[in-house]
């Protein structure tokens, strides 16, 4: 499994991009803070990726377990 990303660096820094997911039939299976450093994957079978130092999030604002609708993008 690959842990690489399809997203441009630019988004996530020009956004302040820090809190991130990871979902499985729309319902948050882990929450993650972005941490000191990313990066693209330059060669190799994820080339053109984006890679993350990632650690558990533990802010005020704790998605996991969370079901997200994407038509609509509103938790329930």
């Amino acid at each position: 499994m690959s842990k690489a990303w399809k997203i441009n660096l630019d988004t996530i820094y020009k956004k302040n991009i820090t809190h991130v997911v990871a979902m499985y039939h729309q319902q948050v299976i882990a929450d993650y803070t972005i941490v000191d450093q990313m990066g693209y994957y330059l060669s190799g079978p994820d080339t053109g990726r984006v890679w993350f130092d990632l650690e558990d999030y533990t802010g005020s604002n704790p998605l996991k377990g969370k079901t997200f609708d994407y038509k609509t993008a509103n938790p329930s």
